[in-house]
């Protein structure tokens, strides 16, 4: 649920979602149970910018012209960059980690492993933007109702 907040603040403003990105990845450093202390957060913080940036972007681009599919367009740019980028993270630094944490031996029984996991990560982060990105849409449209940004 982290991402709500990341990405209503930067529908509200690009810079506040920027700010807030270094602000969640020290946090998360602090309170993690990752072993190598800072993959597991690192990995956090990108997704959720991939998640949090192009909706924004799209979302105020297109709003900006009146246009009636503003949200499906906005939604759609966060799920294909969201799953696309944390398919690429996790196929270059889950192996590594793998190994890192001791979890595996040898790298190619890590890579197997990494590979096998890919469709699962797929998945998972392509739920995370559906409850992302439609609660922070929704709480953007009534903050803007509300307090007229």
């Amino acid at each position: 649920m982290a991402g709500v907040p990341i990405a209503v603040l930067t529908l509200l403003n690009m810079r506040l979602g920027l700010i807030s990105l270094p602000i969640f990845w020290i946090g998360s450093v602090a309170l993690t149970t990752d072993p190598t202390k800072v993959v597991g957060p690192t990995m956090k913080v990108v997704a959720e910018a991939s998640t949090a940036l192009p909706l924004a972007l799209l979302f105020k681009a297109l709003e900006a012209k009146k246009k009636h599919y503003t949200h499906v367009a906005a939604f759609i740019a966060a799920l294909i960059s969201r799953v696309g980028v944390m398919l690429l993270l996790n196929y270059l630094v889950a192996p590594y980690w793998l190994i890192w944490t001791g979890w595996m031996k040898n790298f190619e029984a890590a890579y197997k492993l990494a590979l096998a996991y890919l469709p699962v990560i797929a998945l998972f982060n392509a739920i995370v933007v559906c409850y992302v990105a439609s609660l922070s849409l929704s709480i953007f449209a009534t903050l803007k109702k509300y307090f007229m940004f």
